[in-house]
């Protein structure tokens, strides 16, 4: 998840990526991205403050939170990206591409140039955890 902290163009931090993984690996992406509906995005950002967040932290320190991590220019907003951007920049990459986990504007993806490991890694996965309040996706892992 740390590509977003750096910059936006994800093209290019996956080229690099892909440079040092081996011939027939399998690489993990964890990203928070935008998503066309950005009442949806709202809600899910709610949800996960209200309903997750709450838990843990003061109503203070979640405030602060939202006023600061989504900023653009600095936190996640120095490079966060929307769901079609990401997908497309790794599927320039790598020829099977999995959703494999999404909860709010959270998404994990898997991806990899050797069809017999990522279906080998897609067998062994165990159900997707993704309560209800939080998921989007209902029929995972699927193959974008």
């Amino acid at each position: 998840m740390t590509l977003q902290f750096y910059c936006s163009d994800r093209d290019t931090q996956i080229f690099y990526i892909k440079k040092v993984l081996k011939e027939d690996g399998i690489i993990l992406f964890k990203e928070k991205l935008l998503i066309p509906d950005q009442e949806q995005y709202q809600r899910n950002e709610d949800n996960k403050d209200k309903l997750f967040k709450s838990l843990y932290f003061s109503e203070e320190v979640i405030e602060s939170k939202r006023l600061n991590a989504l900023v653009k220019g600095k936190g996640l907003g120095v490079g966060q990206v929307d769901f079609e951007t990401c997908v497309t920049a790794i599927k320039k990459h790598f020829k099977f591409v999995y959703l494999i986990w999404n909860c709010g504007n959270f998404y994990e993806l898997a991806a990899s140039d050797n069809e017999l490991m990522i279906s080998k890694f897609l067998e062994i996965l165990p159900p997707p955890y993704m309560p209800d309040p939080f998921s989007t996706e209902k029929d995972l892992p699927r193959q974008l």
